[in-house]
């Protein structure tokens, strides 16, 4: 200001470079508000967005919770015991690729809970 105003010559010119000052500042207060609006709007989106993620990852992790109690159950009925001397031979051929094919499918669901376990400490 000291500089500003030593250069200026008379009260005519401090008043114009007051005037410029002024509506510089004016012009970049409106910027200001114009750039704040613009990225709380984004902020708003954004927020709601992560929370929709939040929801459906909480779900995603029910779900594979419950599908982990699942397989344990799965597992612990298996283990203790299925006698296969009772049943008729067809139905022993039948019980054992269906016991496989379960195998199977509790592999791949422990390797696909794993796989989003691993995406959820991720995030």
């Amino acid at each position: 200001m000291k500089e500003l105003s030593a250069q200026c010559i008379g009260a005519d010119e401090l008043r114009q470079q007051r005037a410029k000052i002024q509506e510089l500042a004016n012009n970049t207060s409106a910027q200001l508000k114009r750039n704040v609006y613009q990225n709380y709007m984004q902020f708003i989106e954004t927020a709601k967005e992560i929370s929709h993620l939040e929801s459906e990852m909480y779900q995603l992790s029910q779900l594979l919770s419950e599908q982990r109690a699942l397989l344990s159950t799965l597992g612990s009925t298996r283990t203790t015991g299925v006698v296969f001397e009772d049943l008729p031979e067809s139905q022993q051929e039948n019980s054992a690729d269906s016991m496989s094919k379960e195998e199977e499918q509790k592999q791949k669901l422990i390797q696909l809970i794993e796989n989003v376990e691993g995406a959820l400490v991720g995030i």
